[in-house]
């Protein structure tokens, strides 16, 4: 199934993003941004909080609309609260962060969940998202080693913008996706 395999493939890109949240992001803002435990437990607090107040309405919502494009916008959203992160260093200007990578993540991630256990055949649907959990999880163990490395050695502005490298196969991947899907239909 080379919509799914593509599909794992972009989760697995979106996923080393994402584990960055609880590595190097908090390194970053005490660092660069000068910002205090409690402000970053603050930021923290409010992506968490957003989540559990707004996901599953705005998901609801979404549930008819095409999802590989939302799923597209959600993670140029998502990478692009990263990639903006150099560009300023106040406290305010993370929180507007937080809300862009947030509001993306929303977008994103359930959608996939979602889609992929709609494209799943009814009898294997446990292999499709066990491999979906695995491809994810091995993002909890590569993208903390990978994020501090950069961070370390090429420096913390280089990580945020390199998520440019992330965001390009991700959202050429979307496209692939919609174009894969449509020619499925006419096909079927």
């Amino acid at each position: 199934d080379l919509i799914f395999l593509t599909v794992l493939r972009l989760a697995f890109l979106l996923g080393l993003a994402f584990v960055q949240i609880f590595n190097t992001w908090p390194l970053y803002l005490r660092s660069v941004y000068h910002l205090l435990e409690n402000k970053i437990g603050l930021l923290l607090a409010l992506n968490a909080l957003m989540i559990v107040v707004i996901e599953m309405p705005v998901v609801f919502r979404l549930e008819k609309k095409n999802p590989v494009k939302i799923m597209c916008l959600g993670s140029i959203f998502f990478l692009g609260g990263f990639i903006i992160l150099p560009l300023g260093s106040s406290f305010s200007y993370a929180l507007f962060t937080v809300f862009i990578f947030t509001w993306g993540e929303m977008l994103v991630f359930p959608l996939m969940i979602g889609f992929i256990a709609n494209r799943a055949p009814d009898q294997i649907r446990g292999r499709y998202m066990g491999l979906y959990t695995f491809t994810f999880s091995l993002c909890y163990v590569i993208a903390p080693l990978l994020g501090t490395w950069i961070y370390e050695n090429y420096g913390s502005a280089r990580l945020w913008f390199g998520m440019s490298f992330i965001a390009l196969p991700v959202v050429a991947g979307f496209l692939f996706l919609q174009r894969r899907l449509q020619n499925e239909k006419q096909f079927s």
